[in-house]
């Protein structure tokens, strides 16, 4: 008997031959001691992978023969099917002719072997006169009888259905006409969309490259005029610059780039201060129009300044001796304190910054570092003051909180709510708070001490107990054993009652312990009895103090919802004070101006024609001699106080509106207090120190010292309520008050006598 082998595949024999040499190449590399290698057999494993890649590689093409073997007989089955359906159709059709020529009805015998259920269909023996089973004898028909009515009406129904069929096709062929209409307009609108997507893309870019050209114009224009603030920045010299580095500002865009420069300059970002003119103003000197300036302070003289620029006359009238308004600077023997404006809020945005490189203000950064000081001599901690102050800034964010919540801005006196009055609502709500958090407190130790006190009296009782039942026990053990059950009863009776009694004693024990521990706990940590301690409320009553220095006003006058709306639009930068004294930025200013001294200004006429200004000459004290001024216009900037008290008469009167104006706005008070001393007895590495006062309504009283000049000078300020109450005090007593401020401070022997002091009331 012989095996039946299959026939062998060259192939795949030759790759088992070689991965059984490989195989046994590597066993030969593994077992041998001579040759073998500790670790990985980078051979072998790139063996094995060149046969799993060969082994794949051969199962995809046996897979790709196996595919196209089943495609072919896919096909091969399709093409049999369909002549298998051929040949039933041409054995049937050639069947129903075979029945249709030689197996009419007239030659049909009674059952019909072809058609097992002839019987069923079977028909009388006349069904109409057309019936071709009907003979000539057989055949009748009446008059007006419609003998093809019913293949009439089939017929009408076979074109009905052919008309509706027509119909359908074209009620189809108009829809499909009105969707690729729909499609094609549908397309043609998305490609107009695109396109003015693409014009409005590159319209944007456009205007970006626009914005972005006219920015780095305005840079460079802002950079110029800051590089040389001193001389005059003329459009000739801009371009000329500008074209060293694009050319193009010469010729296409030198209108547009004309007009960004007069924008810049009617609006003062560019040559305003105290500069060089290089070109003539414009106007003759026949022609020029007149304004009259009413008031030499800060705004009156930088408005002159600039009306002369664009070509104006100008004349301004000062009711003081004195120019600048707020800024004045007391010099005397070389002392030097601000006794109006004195802070630079910082000089990101702030103009300053180029009236400080044309003039000559020392600036110098103000130290944050401000101790403060209590009543006598003794320093607020800084982490308790750093802790004050959080909690005043919480209270701040509740009151802005409640600003954006609250449905009315007015109270139930119709009057609005004020920033002062919030402020000591939420401390009084929260010293309720705190107050019921400290009695919860303590409604909970006494309720603890309740329970350990019933604890404690059931251990007296079931003590006496266990006394009782030990007592007992011990004289029942005394009885002798005479082996009587009853006995025997009693004493294991006693004996259980004993240690349940023992047990509940050390259960009770335990929770008298815990309670005892609950309760130390607690009295060892309890809640704050107070919201604010006395020296607490002291240090946020100087922060109290402090915000209505910063807004010169009490904080009781302040609004609540708009009391804070300038916060964006703040200059960045630190702040800074004027070391040589402020009033040099206005006299600087007042170069070069037509200025009238004590023009006290009584009466204001105005009419198409022009203006008529009525003054009173303060130079002659003993002949009030009235003045008049005429000019085209008139520029009031004297201060809102003088406004609201109507020491100025206009004819006619403003109007409704902006007297109304004039009415509501409010504004603040703050003073100051200068000492000039012959040495220095603070510490001089700090600009501020402050004092702590000892009630709420004096917090504002002499509440910060400034001292950021060379010479031995304090700036004393007095802000809030006790602003308006210095003012009716005395110099004396505000000076004796300054003093015993500084030597419960720093002692009566460390402060020297007063060299001259100085006092002004903004």
């Amino acid at each position: 008997m012989y095996k039946l082998d299959i026939p062998l595949d060259l192939k795949e024999t030759a790759a088992i031959e070689r991965r059984r040499r490989a195989e046994k190449e590597r066993q030969g590399r593994i077992f041998n001691a001579k040759y073998r290698q500790i670790g990985i057999d980078k051979e072998g494993l790139n063996q094995q992978i060149e046969d799993r890649n060969w082994l794949e590689e051969l199962e995809q093409k046996r897979a790709d023969a196996f595919a196209k073997d089943a495609i072919r007989n896919d096909k091969v089955a399709q093409l049999l099917e369909r002549r298998q359906e051929y040949d039933e159709r041409e054995n049937n059709r050639a069947l129903n002719e075979f029945r249709a020529l030689h197996q009419q009805p007239f030659a049909q015998r009674e059952w019909d072997l072809n058609d097992p259920d002839y019987l069923k269909k079977d028909m009388p023996a006349r069904v109409t006169d057309d019936d071709p089973r009907c003979g000539v004898a057989s055949l009748q028909k009446f008059q007006g009888e419609d003998l093809n009515s019913r293949a009439r009406k089939k017929y009408q129904q076979e074109q009905l259905r052919e008309w509706s069929r027509m119909q359908q096709e074209d009620h189809q062929r108009v829809q499909q006409q009105q969707q690729a209409a729909d499609r094609l307009f549908d397309a043609k609108q998305n490609e107009l969309d695109q396109r003015a997507m693409e014009l409005q893309r590159a319209e944007e870019e456009c205007r970006k490259a626009i914005n972005e050209s006219i920015k780095n114009y305005n840079d460079a224009l802002l950079r110029m005029w800051f590089d040389e603030p001193r001389i005059q920045l003329t459009f000739e010299k801009v371009m000329e610059k500008l074209n060293q580095v694009e050319p193009q500002y010469a010729t296409d865009e030198r209108i547009l780039a004309g007009k960004i420069f007069l924008y810049l300059e009617r609006y003062g970002y560019i040559n305003f201060g105290v500069f060089k003119r290089l070109t003539t103003p414009l106007g003759t000197k026949k022609d020029k129009p007149r304004i009259i300036v009413i008031g030499a302070g800060i705004a009156g003289i930088i408005a002159a300044r600039q009306l002369q620029y664009f070509g104006f006359e100008t004349i301004i009238l000062e009711g003081r001796s004195r120019v600048g308004g707020r800024i004045a600077t007391f010099r005397k023997n070389g002392f030097i304190a601000d006794l109006g404006a004195m802070v630079v809020t910082g000089l990101g945005g702030n103009p300053v910054s180029v009236l400080q490189a044309q003039t000559n203000l020392d600036l110098v950064p103000v130290k944050h570092k401000c101790p403060m000081y209590e009543c006598s001599q003794n320093v607020v901690p800084k982490a308790k003051d750093e802790v004050v102050e959080r909690e005043f800034n919480r209270l701040l964010e509740a009151c802005s909180y409640l600003a954006q919540t609250l449905d009315e801005d007015t109270n139930e006196k119709k009057q609005p709510y004020s920033l002062g009055d919030i402020l000591e609502q939420l401390i009084r709500a929260q010293e309720k708070a705190v107050r019921e958090k400290y009695l919860q407190h303590l409604r909970e130790i006494s309720k603890m001490k309740e329970s350990l006190r019933t604890i404690l009296t059931k251990m007296c009782d079931v003590r006496t107990k266990c006394i009782r039942l030990h007592k007992e026990y011990s004289e029942v053990l005394q009885v002798p054993d005479n082996g009587n059950v009853l006995e025997e009863f009693v004493i294991r009776d006693v004996a259980k009652n004993l240690v349940v009694a023992t047990e509940e004693y050390a259960r009770l024990e335990v929770q008298a312990g815990q309670l005892k521990e609950q309760i130390r706990l607690a009295e060892d940590n309890p809640p704050p009895r107070l919201y604010l301690s006395v020296a607490d409320r002291r240090i946020l009553d100087w922060h109290m103090a402090n915000l209505e220095f910063a807004n010169a006003a009490p904080l009781n006058c302040l609004s609540l919802k708009y009391w804070d709306q300038d916060d964006e639009y703040e200059f960045t930068g630190c702040h800074l004070t004027v070391r040589n004294g402020y009033s040099i930025l206005p006299l600087a200013l007042c170069e070069n101006q037509n200025i009238r001294l004590k023009r006290i200004v009584k009466k204001i006429s105005y009419n198409k024609a022009g203006v008529e200004v009525s003054v009173e000459n303060g130079e002659d004290s003993k002949n009030e001699m009235i003045e008049t001024y005429r000019a085209e216009a008139v520029l009031v900037t004297v201060p809102l106080g003088v406004l609201k008290e109507n020491v100025i008469i206009f004819d006619p009167p403003l109007p409704e509106d902006k007297q109304s104006a004039i009415d509501r706005v409010g504004f603040g008070n703050l003073n100051k207090v200068v000492l000039c001393f012959d040495k220095i007895f603070w510490d001089a590495n700090h600009t501020l120190f402050a004092h702590v006062n000892a009630s709420t309504s004096s917090r504002g009283e002499l509440f910060l010292f400034w001292c950021f000049t060379k010479p031995p000078v304090l700036i004393a300020l007095v802000a809030g309520d006790a602003a308006n109450v210095v003012e009716c005090a005395t110099d004396d007593v505000i000076i004796g008050r300054t003093l015993v401020v500084l030597r419960n401070i720093f002692g009566s022997v460390t402060v020297p006598s007063v060299r001259h002091i100085d006092l002004f009331f903004l």
